[in-house]
This record gives structure tokens, sequence and C-alpha cells, in this order.
């Protein structure tokens, strides 16, 4: 049983280290909290401590409190590491200033029984020297791989896919950490082999002729990563115990006679998938190997976010096109049918005389039904057009105030038919860019819905503004309403809002997804909100700052 030496404790030149390590341990490379963290990672413990001891207290500088104050004051008196097997066990190693004073214990902890390893001790020993002033060793290396992260960091954000971004993250490896050369390797996505991703060497050096190696399955370093997913550390590839098979000596070899001494892989990962391996080669053993390989792993783990959200957005792009495809083919694959149909029946419509009531019924129902499969039709190949690219917007200044007065007395057979007021007291003009026909084909829809939305002797409310360099186009209406969960939901095709499927009211839920592809494309919004006390207010705002800096210098050259 360690005693405490209340002498070291209140020696006075410790103490002023230990207030010096007040100052500068927030401000260490790795926080407190996150050393605490890695010291119970590295050492698979639930628990871990860093503290600072004064001559009656102990400070819980990171990692999961209370202190345990009696083991900190313990291995601050002993100067050396402490330990208990018994339960509850535990492991504590000094924390040193740079002049070797012990200022405070870095622990980790365990409910449970267990025998503690001098590799273990060593461990958190070296990890422990991260706590110390700056100018150590372990506390450089951590800096430098803080700026390794940065510059993996800013070569990720600045590519566009991860062969593009293979050049610098492989630079900022090597250069940063000093090693000769390093690979990523990255799974391809139909076979599962490895490809090369990227290979970096120091300049000079030559290596980018001896490092031809292609990865094998299960053999050599790189290959047995792959194979097993877990990262491999060789110090010393000279060692014929670690590399036995005869393909693995032939590379050991041809390593060794390049200057090259150790190997670390770690696998590039995403949600347990091995998306590929990043293989990095230095001249002589590392005196931080666990340290080293966990916070590579880290580069490693971002790299592999970053392959598979470049490979999700591929996909996404990939079931875009072929749901717009899709729907183009089928779309122009009935129009003509359908054509035909509309046209037939408007012939026999036309002989009415000679048809008996039952017949001309039917011939008004396929007339009817058909026209309404051809709208579908049409709307669906312009939100396919417009999603494309195929369909382009023919953009002019137009008068967006006029656009709406034309709409509301095209709406008003429909409103009057449904007892609907239409509300609108606007007859300024207000200029901006836009194409004429699909702006009145947004303002059309929405008179068509909020009119078919509203109930008998309702009100719909057009507001048409100018604010802050932007038209604001406003169609409210009484009706029943929207969820409010499911607002932006309405935007999407075929989605109709619950209530309105419950009420059993026509539509095809594609109005609002046609009248946002075309707002957006005009570089505008549009949104849906509630109307008090009830009803759906939808809203638009579109630039205008085009339209009238046209329409002032006009004004200038005249």
């Amino acid at each position: 049983m360690v005693s405490v030496d209340e002498a070291v404790l209140a020696d006075p030149d410790r103490l002023g280290a230990v207030r010096a390590a007040k100052q500068t341990l927030p401000a260490l490379t790795l926080a407190p909290d996150s050393l605490a963290r890695l010291a119970a990672r590295l050492l698979r413990a639930p628990a871990a401590q860093l503290t600072l001891v004064d001559r009656d207290d102990v400070l819980l500088a990171g990692g999961d409190g209370p202190p345990d104050t009696v083991i900190a004051r313990q291995t601050v008196s002993a100067g050396r590491p402490v330990c208990r097997e018994e339960e509850p066990a535990y492991l504590c190693v000094p924390v040193l200033d740079g002049a070797g004073r012990p200022v405070g214990a870095l622990a980790v902890l365990d409910v449970r029984a267990r025998c503690w390893s001098e590799e273990q001790s060593r461990v958190l020993t070296e990890l422990a020297e991260l706590a110390r002033p700056a100018g150590s060793t372990a506390l450089r290396r951590a800096e430098r791989f803080r700026e390794c992260h940065r510059a993996v960091e800013d070569a990720l954000r600045s590519a566009g896919s991860a062969t593009a971004a293979a050049p610098g993250v492989l630079a900022a490896v090597g250069a940063t950490l000093g090693w000769p050369a390093a690979e990523l390797w990255l799974a391809d996505e139909d076979t599962g082999e490895l490809e090369m991703g990227g290979r970096w060497c120091a300049p000079g050096s030559g290596l980018e002729r001896v490092l031809t190696f292609a990865p094998i399955k299960g053999t050599g370093i790189t290959g047995r990563v792959w194979s097993s997913g877990r990262p491999l550390w060789v110090p010393d590839i000279a060692d014929s115990v670690t590399l036995r098979d005869p393909v693995e000596r032939r590379r050991a070899e041809a390593c060794l006679d390049a200057g090259l001494r150790t190997v670390l892989a770690v696998p590039v990962c995403d949600a347990g998938r091995v998306l590929g391996v990043l293989t990095c080669y230095g001249a002589a053993p590392e005196p931080h190997e666990e340290l080293l390989a966990l916070l590579l792993e880290g580069v490693a783990a971002r790299i592999g976010l970053y392959v598979a959200l470049r490979r999700a957005e591929a996909l996404t792009r990939q079931l875009s096109r072929a749901k717009d495809d899709f729907i183009s083919l089928v779309s122009h694959e009935m129009r003509t049918p359908l054509t035909s149909i509309v046209a037939s029946a408007a012939m026999l419509g036309d002989e009415r005389s000679g048809l008996d009531e039952e017949s001309r019924a039917m011939v008004d129902a396929v007339q009817r039904n058909a026209t309404s499969l051809r709208a579908v039709v049409d709307t669906l190949l312009d939100l396919a057009g417009l999603d494309s690219g195929h369909l382009t917007l023919r953009v002019e200044p137009v008068d967006l105030g006029a656009i709406v007065t034309e709409a509301l007395a095209a709406a008003r057979p429909l409103a009057c038919a449904n007892r609907v007021r239409l509300l609108h007291d606007r007859d300024e003009p207000l200029a901006l860019d836009g194409d004429p026909q699909r702006l009145r084909q947004v303002v059309d829809d929405l008179l068509a819905n909020a009119i078919r939305y509203s109930p008998y002797g309702g009100d719909v409310e057009v507001v048409l503004v100018e604010r802050a360099g932007l038209a604001e186009l406003t169609v409210a209406d009484h009706g029943i309403g929207t969820p409010a969960e499911e607002r932006d939901r309405v935007f999407d095709r075929f989605y109709r809002a619950s209530n309105v499927r419950h009420q059993g009211i026509a539509g095809k839920g594609l109005g609002l997804s046609l009248a946002r592809t075309i707002v957006e494309l005009h570089d505008g919004t549009i949104r849906l909100s509630g109307h008090p006390p009830h009803g759906t207010t939808v809203l638009i705002r579109l630039p205008i700052t085009n339209a009238r800096n046209a329409e002032r210098a006009g004004r200038s050259s005249d």
C-alpha cells in the first residue's frame, strides 16, 4: 500500500508547477477530456481521470468525476506508477511538468479485478506525457497530427471525388508525419476489389518505382487489413515471424532495400464496411505505436465518411436520372395513344345525334378521362424535362401583375361555379425577369387549388407586393388547410395531404411539385403555411433585381 507523503505534496516548487499547469492544461493540443477518453480506450477501461494535485485539493482536469483523491495523491507522492488489481482496480501514473516534477496523475479505473501489464503501464505513461508543457516529444507529435487532420480536411473539402482528393490527403499524411510514402487503396463498388486511389512518395525518394505491389486479399500488410478490417502495425518488416508468406517476404525485401523498415495500415470503413485501406511506410520504428495507430484511424475514418457520402450522392443522382428517364419514357409512350383516344372521342362526340343516350354518356366519359390523363402525362413530362434541363425557361422582362390579373380572369368561371370569391386589388405593374408562360402556369395551379379546397361562399385572397427586392405573391384560402407536419411533403410528386385524401377530393399531387420546380428555376422560393383560423397560405418570393436594373439602365440611356 502506497502512503501519502505530505512533504512531497507541500513542496513549494511542486506547488508552483501545479499553478502553472492549471494555466497550460486547457490549452493542450489534445484536450484533457480527450486525453482521458483516449487512455480509457487504449487500456479498455470503463473510466479514466486526469487530475492536478495541489497541497490539499485534487482538481479533475479531464475525464469522469468526481476525482479519486486518494489514488491521485498516492501517485504524486510516489512519483511512479501505482496500481491495484483487486476489485475495484486501477492503474495510475504521475503527470510531470517540463522539469520532471509530479503535478498530477492520469488514472484508468475498472470496477472489476484485473491484472495490469508493464506494457499497459508504459502506454499510460506515454499518454501522460501529452499533458506536459509544449516541447515534449509526445506533444509535438500530437500537434503534428492536429496539423495532419486539418490538411486532410482541406484536401477532402476542395476535391470532387476520393480519387481527386487522394494526392492531397496522402501528401498531408506523409509530409506532416515525416513518412516517406503513403498509399490509399479504394474498393471498387461493383467488384469489391481494391484499386489504387492514390500514392504519395517523398520527392526524390524514388519509392514510386518500388511500391508497385497490387493488394492480395489476406496476404501482405494491405491485403490482411482488407480481409480483416482491423489495423495492422508491423514495427520491423525485417522480422520474418511477422511476414511468413513468400509473397510477403519478397515485398518486405524490396522495401528493406529501399530503406523502408516499418508499415502501418488501417482500414477505411463506413458502418463496418471496408471501403479501402490507408497504408503508410516509415524509414524507422516509431516510439508511440498504439497512439500513432489510433490517431491514424481518425484520419481513415474521415476518409471513409467522405467516400461513403460521395458514393451516396452519386447513387442519388443515378436514381434521380433513372426515375426521370422512366417517367419521361412512360409519358412519351402514353402521350401518342392518349392523343388518338381524345381525338377519336371528340369525333364521336360530334356525331352525337347518331348515338343513344347510353353511348353518348360512354363517349363523354372516355373523352373526359382521357383528357384528364393526358394532362397528368403533360405535367410529368414538364417535370422530367425541367429537372433534367431538357426544357429551359424562356426568360424575358415580364409584368407579374399582368400575369396575375390574367390568371384571375381565367379562374373566375371556376370560382363562380364553386361560389368562391376572388379578392385582389392591385393594378400596378411589377416587373421582373422570368418565363411568362411558366409563371402563368404556377399562378393558374395555385388559384385552382385554392378554389378547389375553399368552402362554398368562401374567399380566396390574392396579394402581390414588392418587398426588399423581391416580388411576393400570396394566395390564401379559408379551406380545410394542410397539417403542419405535411406542409413540406406536399411539394413531393404524387403526395397529397392526409386530410385531402380522407375527404375524397380529386387531385393528382403534381401541381405543387411543378410549381416548386418552376419557382426554383427562377431563383425563387415557395412556402406553405396555415391561414388562421383555418385554411392554407402559399407564399412565393421571386427576385426582381435584374428587371429593375434593366429598367433603370433603359431610363439612363434615354
